[in-house]
């Protein structure tokens, strides 16, 4: 039951983005290297990152005896840089070199760990 509450929450927050995205017009216009013919909206992934912040909310509530893992900072780390980068450039359509850096860097990062 638990999961299917989950579930309900991410997808009535990623109904709330796709509202905002359509006003604020994150839209991407199909051209002739297009896989979709019709107008798409931009930035869906953005609930992955929230998602995230939500279990990292619900385990501080919840987990008493301890905190999380330093793994999952690192996962929360790269989580957060791939979506923040993927998200600018979804709206700003950043150059290919900074998001390749941006991209790279969660990647070596988590070698660290």
């Amino acid at each position: 039951m638990m999961y299917f509450a989950v579930f309900l929450v991410l997808f009535v927050l990623e109904l709330i983005y796709f509202k905002i995205a359509d006003r604020f017009n994150i839209i991407d216009k199909p051209n002739h290297r297009s896989s979709h013919t019709k107008v798409t909206l931009r930035g869906g992934g953005i609930i992955f990152p929230i998602a995230f912040l939500l279990y990292f909310a619900s385990s501080i509530l919840y987990r008493k005896d301890t905190f999380l893992p330093k793994e999952y900072w690192a996962f929360g780390l790269g989580l957060l840089i791939l979506s923040v980068i993927s998200f600018l450039d979804d709206i700003l359509d950043l150059s290919t070199k900074l998001r390749l850096f941006f991209i790279s860097f969660p990647f070596h990062y988590s070698f660290i760990f």
